[in-house]
């Protein structure tokens, strides 16, 4: 399940308040997200969750976040988190030093609140 919303819709501008790109965000719906907040090749996934229902940013502890230890020699930002109905995770993404604008990580259960 996939949409696109404009940056100003009011159900995804709260949590992108100070974006300036012309990009729509994205929301698509999953049970799992990875996790990988480090520099690849001249792209970068910069992820943090979110709370649905009030618009508050959680820290990584608060969604039960475990980092992978094996294959991480640097300790980077890297695994997966379980999505909770409530929780989304917020995804701004630049592939290639070009900014692709965010995509909205939600519960299948609360996708249909995006359509």
């Amino acid at each position: 399940m996939k949409t696109e919303l404009d940056k100003n819709d009011p159900r995804v501008s709260r949590f992108t308040r100070n974006y300036r790109g012309r990009k729509p965000v994205r929301v698509s719906a999953a049970t799992k997200c990875h996790i990988a907040n480090y520099w690849d090749g001249g792209s970068k996934d910069e992820t943090c969750m979110v709370n649905l229902n009030t618009g508050e940013f959680l820290s990584w502890s608060q969604v039960g976040f475990v980092k992978q230890e094996q294959g991480n020699p640097f300790n980077l930002c890297i695994g997966e988190v379980e999505l909770n109905p409530g929780i989304a995770a917020l995804v701004r993404i630049t592939f290639m030093g070009k900014d692709l604008g965010f995509r909205l990580i939600v519960h299948p259960d609360d996708f249909n609140k995006f359509e």
